[in-house]
């Protein structure tokens, strides 16, 4: 029989390795591979899928084309 060396610890595929982490206030799950990301993060760390509702960036820059548009009403 071979040895399991000295400190080694016999696993069980079975069992779970350890607890889930409760989910704090802003984290997501990935709707991809259902990841749980910290609130912080606009990307999944595990797939990379954009974090669902992301697109209220704020787009800036001078490409034009970022802001609300206006209405003018000519009579």
């Amino acid at each position: 029989m071979p040895s399991k060396g000295r400190g080694m610890k016999q696993v069980n595929p079975e069992e779970p390795r350890g607890k889930v982490p409760a989910p704090k206030d802003g984290d997501w799950h990935c709707t991809m591979c259902m990841n749980l990301n910290w609130a912080r993060r606009d990307t999944c760390n595990i797939c990379g899928m954009r974090k669902p509702g992301g697109n209220e960036e704020k787009r800036e820059g001078r490409a034009g084309g970022g802001g609300e548009a206006e209405v003018v009403v000519v009579r």
